[in-house]
């Protein structure tokens, strides 16, 4: 049996769709034993035990010192990565993390380290792939069941209100404000008893205050926000993006949420959703422009035909390409290592990155200590507000940790 470890800084959705689930299908289907830790709760055994080591969107000292201690043991090392990283934009609530010295050298040697780049992006393997041997762009895959209506093609689940939703976060707020606050501000005064608005995980300044429009906090947990829209049962998702090259390196995630969410989405006309939507057939693409964000909203509203139309089409393309079978295919495809890689024997045990790695695990001091090394003294307000809730899930971690050791 071939043992999967894979690790990542939390149990983010680039994790948990893009390598655990598909992992979790394979393990039931094929002879592997997979296994997710958060990188602070790995241990070197946990390094010893496995025959792969797959490194999530890894650039912290101790995702580096776990690569590196994988390396030693002959362990094949996939590195995922889902976004463009090393150009992170200033506007984002992480760039100065991502902008630090030893950050950067951490994920560059933890990319030179590996074997393997596994990416859902082309443009991502383009910028990144000098940095492996191999290097692959798959699909994430979505749950078929999960799709709603894919029989009758009902795409109204109300009649007598159209809900619409946009879901993102605070790295969000300038882009609604720039796109769609505008056209939510017509659209739900010119349609009050039409249409429902659901702002998630964002507060727009310029969205007005309206007994239609519904800021919704930010889910933590991305099964509780897919709780959420099926309980609120959401027609419509708006997706704007902004024209970049960092944007460019992103997944069409929305694509998939919104259509496994029973919603027609209304996407920006830009890489990445402009490679897998078309117009009016499988989605809509909108321009950059406030009045083209409104036109097609309301064009959505008032024909249910098109809305049926365009989400018949989207269940269609998600079955066809994004099947957990049809995944696992070309995941097993491209790296047959999954099924029979070589069981290599640890011939010397390197006692000091181990114990290393198994100290940085306790690591609310080293947190502290990267936040000012990063910040300086900018981590005093940045981080004392989090440092209880941080330090009270890690315990959390260890009770439950020792609890399943018992």
């Amino acid at each position: 049996m071939v043992k999967v470890l894979s690790f990542c800084g939390d149990k983010i959705p680039s994790v948990v769709l893009g390598i655990n689930n598909i992992f979790e299908y394979m393990s039931d289907k094929i002879d592997i034993d997979f296994t997710f830790k958060k990188t602070d709760m790995v241990k070197s055994k946990d390094i010893r035990e496995a025959d792969i080591v797959i490194c999530v969107r890894g650039a912290s000292d101790l995702d580096r010192d776990i690569v590196k201690l994988a390396k030693i043991y002959n362990r094949l090392i996939i590195y995922y990565l889902d976004d463009d990283l090393l150009n992170i934009p200033k506007y984002s609530g992480v760039s100065v993390y991502y902008e630090n010295k030893q950050i950067r050298e951490n994920m560059i040697y933890i990319m030179k380290t590996s074997d393997i780049l596994w990416t859902s992006n082309a443009n991502i393997r383009k910028k990144y792939g000098v940095y492996f041997e191999r290097s692959y762009v798959m699909d994430i895959p979505v749950n078929i069941q999960e799709i709603k209506r894919e029989n009758d093609q009902n795409n109204i689940k109300n009649e007598d209100v159209i809900k619409i939703c946009f879901a993102g976060s605070s790295d969000h707020i300038h882009m609604v404000d720039k796109m769609l606050s505008p056209a939510i501000n017509h659209i739900a005064e010119k349609y009050s008893k039409e249409v429902y608005f659901y702002i998630i995980g964002v507060k727009p300044q310029k969205i007005k205050e309206s007994n239609n429009v519904k800021i919704v906090e930010y889910f933590n947990n991305i099964q509780d926000y897919y709780d959420f829209v099926k309980k609120s049962k959401i027609d419509i998702g708006l997706a704007p993006l902004e024209a970049s090259d960092f944007t460019a390196c992103k997944y069409y995630n929305k694509f998939l949420d919104y259509t496994c969410n029973g919603m027609v989405g209304i996407y920006s006309d830009v890489e990445p959703y402009k490679l897998i939507v078309k117009s009016e057939f499988n989605g809509m693409l909108a321009k950059n422009e406030e009045s083209s964000w409104e036109e097609l909203l309301e064009k959505l509203i008032l024909s249910k035909e098109l809305r049926e139309k365009i989400y018949f089409n989207a269940v269609k393309e998600v079955k066809e390409r994004f099947s957990y079978d049809y995944i696992m295919e070309k995941v097993l495809e491209n790296i047959p290592e999954i099924k029979n890689q070589k069981k290599y024997k640890i011939k010397k045990r390197n006692l000091y990155l181990e114990k290393k790695v198994d100290l940085s695990s306790n690591f609310i001091v080293q947190r502290v200590a990267n936040g000012f090394k990063i910040y300086g003294i900018k981590y005093l307000f940045i981080g004392s507000y989090k440092a209880v809730y941080k330090t009270l899930k890690y315990l959390k971690r260890k009770l439950d940790y020792a609890e399943e050791k018992k």
